[in-house]
């Protein structure tokens, strides 16, 4: 704690008083974890630390790394579909609103309306309409309310109804004084004798539902038990899906894209062991599936190709495997790509491409469910989960420049490309000077917009100021900048191409001090 002396001052900043626990690493190497509290230019950064009586001040220029924990999303909150990323790495999620010769008019809701330079866009990505799920907010739909039986085969005892094998310890069944041997014959008044159908009707309902299950116990004796439904090993909490244990599945129907991007937050405790099912045609089960199953662990992630003619067949074929590199933060962003036409599944971590499997037998998934099925007892933890319309780019490879970047181009949906002059975008359609006439494009058809290269480089940093920082925004970007204020209600950053910005608060995930 020797450094403490040298660069702490006790006190209160009295401008800044927005908690945020994380930890930060200084550029001596040492690492706390804190309560941040705000910033001013006179006085630092405000921490505080249960150890240490008071507040601590750190100048900015003494920091490596500041990473926060996720805070609640706020209200004004809403679905960005377009993408801008600029010359000087900026990489900022937002509608467009219009284009002209001189700015791109961008609308955000973490950083208001913003008008960007033309001359620093260096390509748009329009995705107009391409989300298909973004959240979670509850585990309702989903799939992770049970009874938490373990059933026998469809009439297995020669009576019409379904065995109960086992009952799963701090279960709604063990609550609900359900017993091995008992046989489920009525659910609210409707019998069952089809354990698939059973279960497709328990996990349509919501976690706290109350069922009343008919029985057939010992002698034939009828017995009624009311059920409470709720969820073993996966619970929701403030925006994650959190896994504690093993043998429960949770899944979704989506409307897949031809083209889709499935990215979410992974936060583990000590394991990662998560399987992804991708495009199954099971919506409650992991068994007999026509899917593709993505196996994320602590080394490799392997990818297995799932099919099945029905019940008692399943071939599994491994298809490979690739080395994330998970880093040391217990937390990571996970990007899954998937292009059905083409059979092509993508893996990325962190931004970084791990691997890309292109399926020669074709594309396996023959359903529109996601499923995520986790095989540690440890705690894992899945925020920002959100499918969408992958425009087909993957890291440091953009969209394709015509003519080595000497015209502006756009690739449609379709994937066929034009080169030529973009004139303007305005109430929806993109206005393109070709060489054989003006065009006037639905941005709905355009995957992606690629501008040809600029002579005019990004302003720098002016004499004296502070020093420049990169601020990670999740899902939303990236911008840099130089910090100016961090209080509750806007974190002031004069960014040398956007002009000073206010950012709300809690869209900052890290800074990077350079």
């Amino acid at each position: 704690m020797r450094w403490l002396f040298f660069i702490l001052v006790m006190g209160s900043v009295g401008a800044a008083d927005a908690p945020r626990t994380g930890m930060f690493t200084l550029k001596i190497g040492d690492r706390m974890d804190v309560t941040m509290h705000g910033y001013t230019l006179a006085e630092g950064f405000s921490f505080s630390h249960e150890d240490i009586v008071g507040k601590m001040h750190i100048k900015a220029n003494a920091l490596r790394q500041l990473n926060l924990k996720p805070a609640p999303t706020p209200v004004a909150a809403r679905r960005h579909g377009a993408l801008v990323y600029l010359f000087n790495g900026d990489e900022l999620s937002g509608d467009i609103i219009k284009l002209t010769e001189q700015s791109l008019e961008f609308d955000t809701w973490y950083a208001g309306k913003l008008s960007i330079p033309r001359a620093q866009v260096q390509w748009l990505v329009p995705g107009t309409g391409g989300v298909v799920f973004d959240g979670p907010k509850s585990l309702n739909g989903w799939g992770a309310a049970i009874i938490g039986v373990l059933l026998g085969d469809d009439i297995d005892s020669g009576v019409e109804g379904i065995t109960i094998q086992d009952v799963f310890a701090d279960s709604p069944a063990a609550k609900g004084g359900l017993q091995i041997g008992d046989i489920i014959t009525h659910i609210n008044g409707k019998p069952y004798t089809k354990k698939e159908l059973m279960i497709a009707f328990v996990k349509s309902q919501k976690i706290g539902d109350k069922l009343k299950v008919g029985l057939l116990r010992g002698d034939n004796v009828k017995v009624q038990a009311d059920i409470t439904l709720g969820s073993l090993h996966w619970e929701f909490d403030n925006g994650s899906f959190i896994s504690k244990g093993t043998g429960y599945v949770i899944g979704k129907e989506l409307k897949w894209p031809p083209m889709a991007s499935v990215d979410f937050d992974l936060e583990w405790e000590r394991d990662i062991a998560l399987d992804v099912m991708l495009c199954t045609d099971r919506l409650h089960s992991v068994s007999y599936q026509n899917a593709y199953l993505l196996r994320l662990t602590g080394g490799p992630s392997y990818l297995y190709r799932n099919t099945s003619a029905g019940e008692g067949d399943l071939q599994t074929t491994s298809l490979g495997s690739g080395n994330p590199a998970w880093g040391s933060a217990r937390k990571a962003h996970v990007s899954i790509r998937v292009d059905r036409r083409t059979a092509t599944i993508v893996l990325l971590v962190n931004e970084r491409l791990v691997r890309k499997w292109v399926d020669r037998a074709g594309f396996a998934g023959k359903g529109s469910v996601l499923q995520f099925n986790p095989r540690t007892d440890s705690r894992m933890a899945i925020h920002n989960l959100r499918i969408s319309e992958w425009n087909g780019r993957l890291p440091k490879a953009g969209p394709s420049v015509g003519q080595s970047g000497a015209q502006d181009a756009l690739q449609l949906h379709k994937g066929e490309q034009l080169t030529g002059q973009i004139l303007t975008v305005d109430q929806g359609k993109l206005n393109l000077k070709s060489d054989f006439g003006p065009i006037s494009i639905p941005l709905g058809k355009i995957a992606n917009i690629s501008f040809a290269k600029k002579t005019e480089k990004a302003p720098g940093p002016k004499p004296n100021e502070p020093q420049s920082k990169s601020f990670n925004l999740g899902r939303m970007g990236k911008v840099s900048g130089n910090l100016l204020e961090w209080s509750p209600k806007a974190v002031r950053v004069s960014s040398p191409v956007l002009g000073e910005l206010n950012l709300a608060p809690s869209i900052i995930n890290s800074v990077q001090f350079r």
